[in-house]
């Protein structure tokens, strides 16, 4: 406004009129400090968030599939895709970001009630970092070796965008975990034992190591890449 004022008074001109944005549009500076207060009296009121998930859209969902017309793949229609995942993104606290393939992504906190707050022990309970059986979980196994592996990366191929100086900044391949390390930097480390289950990623043998921290029922439900992380800080 100084500035609008000052270049007024040095040409003598009147520099046009002044429109204040709504807070209700998102990524204005109204609408983010207003996103800030509201995430802020959340967390006042009912304690730290326990749970950090991250969910990136499926372009292969049977509601955007059904609805493109012939010949048309999922990143010419970004508004039906839009609208696919806000009708299935139900949370009160969250982050959309839109990737270079043109998918949204959201990052949400969740605050469970006293009796659900995922104590040590119960961990392995809400999130696994395994592939699961695909005798016992046929779907579930499809849906994990789909969306939730890491790469890979590494050794398997040194040019995958997570790669830095030879090294991937996600810390992949992972190592053999017997049992849940409960407190890491603020983070869980996550058990991922040796059970010798396999797959093929991209033409490469993967295990247990390559696999993104997950909850089977989430994955299940919404059938995307969907991570599951304890915050324990």
């Amino acid at each position: 406004m100084d500035h609008l004022i000052n270049e007024a008074n040095d040409a003598g001109l009147i520099p046009g009129k002044t429109y204040i944005l709504s807070s209700s549009l998102a990524g204005s500076p109204r609408n983010m400090i207003q996103n800030y207060q509201d995430a802020m009296a959340i967390v006042r009121k009912y304690g730290k968030p326990d749970l950090f998930i991250t969910m990136t859209c499926n372009p292969k969902w049977e509601e955007i599939v059904h609805n493109l017309q012939q010949g048309q793949t999922a990143d010419a229609r970004p508004d039906l895709v839009a609208r696919v995942f806000y009708l299935k993104l139900k949370a009160s606290v969250y982050v959309i970001e839109f990737q270079k393939r043109c998918l949204p992504h959201a990052h949400i906190l969740l605050i469970l009630k006293d009796d659900s707050k995922p104590k040590t022990e119960v961990i392995d309970k809400i999130v696994s970092a395994e592939i699961p059986n695909i005798n016992i979980t046929p779907r579930l196994y499809a849906i994990v070796t789909k969306h939730m592996i890491h790469g890979p990366c590494g050794a398997h191929d040194l040019n995958s965008p997570c790669m830095t100086n030879g090294k991937c900044t996600k810390d992949y391949p992972k190592q053999f975990q017997q049992q849940t390390i409960a407190n890491i930097n603020g983070y869980p480390k996550y058990r991922r034992r040796n059970t010798g289950q396999i797959s093929n990623v991209n033409g490469k043998t993967i295990d247990n190591t390559w696999v993104v921290p997950y909850n089977a029922n989430l994955a299940l439900k919404y059938n995307c890449y969907i991570k599951d992380e304890v915050v324990l800080l």
